[in-house]
């Protein structure tokens, strides 16, 4: 069975905001009210749009 997380559950096991991910189109599932993402869903998006380590902010 799948996970699903509310959009804050996510943002934690992540540890980062994902607020911007939601307004570029990352699938979400809105339930009374509540948005919600699947684990898979957030996996995949992370490992395709977060930032990786080595990046422009990391240089000296």
């Amino acid at each position: 069975m799948t996970e699903i997380l509310t959009l804050d559950a996510a943002a934690r096991r992540i540890r980062r905001s994902i607020e911007q991910w939601v307004a570029r189109g990352m699938d979400t599932i809105l339930h009374e009210g509540r948005r919600y993402v699947l684990l898979s869903v957030l996996v995949q998006y992370a490992a395709t749009h977060g930032r990786r380590r080595g990046r422009a902010r990391d240089a000296p």
